[in-house]
């Protein structure tokens, strides 16, 4: 495989089915309006990593503009984010902006199954900021960072992406884990191996990983070696279930009982189930608890942005 990070750029913007007319394609990466917030994903070029040809790729939603920064945004920002999983907010005080953002480290070994993680974490992302930026803006004294393609406008309506966790991942996750069993009690062995602090059982693993460099360390295994690659430790700890969750249920919701194998093949089949048009503010979960934070973080409500 020749340029790792054109192919993932390729893969994703297939992956999360874009409307060529909501886009603006660059070589290493792509901008695009799912609703009125924009979304980013760019590629680094290919550099040498343990001597692996690896690049970085970061995908960002821009979620508040105009943002006071006498307001403590860091504080506000922390107190979000205990809900995070394959995404964060960050605070840019040189633009006195907050962003929903993802990255990570893709190269030819991890390809497969990490662009498939990257596409769910990029749906995750989309629609946590719709939901989240009139509440934040007003805690911030700042402004949606609502924006329109400079080409097509406005776009009237969102797109049916941004119903895909209220309607496949949040049920999803009213299930138990699926990496729930022997194979995870035996990690326990590997902690120690590892010389990490931690413990494992069969439904539960907690351990704390080494930061270097301000980077954190993940650890995966090649064969019978182990390989150790740094990338965003949210991503490894959270990304394979939410794929495999993602996937799974993609599945049922289109009468499929196959145990699915790839998220690539079934996530577009799922969001063009959710693709009609459909009216702001409907994505709702029937489950959800009335002070549930945790899920509304998933949950689009765009008619908040609706008149931006």
């Amino acid at each position: 495989m020749s340029d790792i990070g054109l192919h993932l750029v390729n893969s994703l913007y297939q992956q999360l089915m874009i409307d060529d007319q909501w886009a603006l394609r660059r070589e290493r990466g792509f901008t695009w309006w799912s609703y009125r917030l924009a979304q980013h994903v760019e590629v680094s070029p290919p550099f040498m990593s343990q001597g692996t040809e690896v690049c970085r790729v970061r995908m960002w939603t821009e979620t508040v503009g105009a943002v006071d920064p006498n307001l403590d945004p860091a504080r506000v920002v922390a107190a979000f984010n205990t809900h995070a999983t394959l995404d964060a907010l960050v605070w840019d005080p040189e633009r006195a902006m907050l962003n929903r953002c993802s990255t990570g480290v893709v190269h030819a070994e991890n390809f497969v199954w990490l662009s498939e993680v990257l596409a769910t974490a990029a749906i995750l992302q989309n629609a946590a900021a719709h939901n989240q930026a009139q509440e934040l803006a007003r805690m911030l004294n700042g402004e949606p960072a609502a924006s329109n393609h400079p080409r097509s406008g406005v776009r009237p309506v969102g797109d049916g992406i941004l119903d895909v966790p209220s309607q496949v991942v949040i049920r999803e996750g009213a299930y138990g884990s699926r990496f729930a069993g022997p194979r995870m009690a035996d990690l326990g062995g590997f902690l120690v191996e590892m010389r990490f602090l931690g413990s494992a059982d069969e439904e539960n693993l907690t351990c704390e990983v080494p930061y270097t460099q301000n980077e954190p360390v993940s650890v995966t295994c090649r064969g019978t070696s182990l390989h150790r690659t740094q990338w965003w430790t949210s991503l490894s700890t959270h990304g394979l279930r939410a794929a495999g969750s993602v996937a799974d249920s993609c599945a049922q919701l289109r009468g499929s009982h196959r145990q699915p194998r790839s998220l690539r093949r079934l996530l577009p089949h799922a969001i063009s189930d959710h693709r009609a048009p459909r009216r702001p503010n409907t994505a709702t979960c029937p489950n959800r608890a009335p002070n549930d934070r945790a899920s509304s973080s998933v949950r689009p409500n765009t008619a908040r942005l609706s008149s931006l």
